[in-house]
């Protein structure tokens, strides 16, 4: 995929997560925390989420509980937009691979 494409697909899948209710403005990842999209060279757009939450040991596996209930939302909205997409079970993050068949470049 070209940067261009890449850049294309970072912009369809923002639309889509701002669609579904999601806060996906551009604004630079180091002013804000939350959902964060990039495109990656052999990945395809890196949809990531960064809490501005500084839990206590006691309250990580809420956080993670959070984490996961967030990587499962991205999912289903995007999947069901018709995008290629996956989950990394280690970063959390959601990749997504490709536009949905007839939206522009695969």
């Amino acid at each position: 995929m070209s940067e261009r494409d890449g850049e294309l697909l970072v912009q369809r899948v923002r639309a889509t997560l701002l669609r579904a209710g999601f806060a996906a403005e551009a604004t630079p990842p180091a002013l804000t925390k939350g959902l964060v999209l990039a495109h990656e060279a052999g990945r395809g757009v890196v949809v990531s989420w960064a809490s501005a939450a500084q839990p206590l040991a006691t309250e990580t596996r809420y956080l993670r509980e959070a984490h996961a209930t967030v990587q499962l939302a991205l999912h289903a909205a995007l999947a069901r937009d018709g995008f290629a997409v996956c989950c990394d079970r280690f970063s959390g993050e959601v990749i997504v691979t490709s536009m949905p068949r007839g939206n522009g470049p695969q």
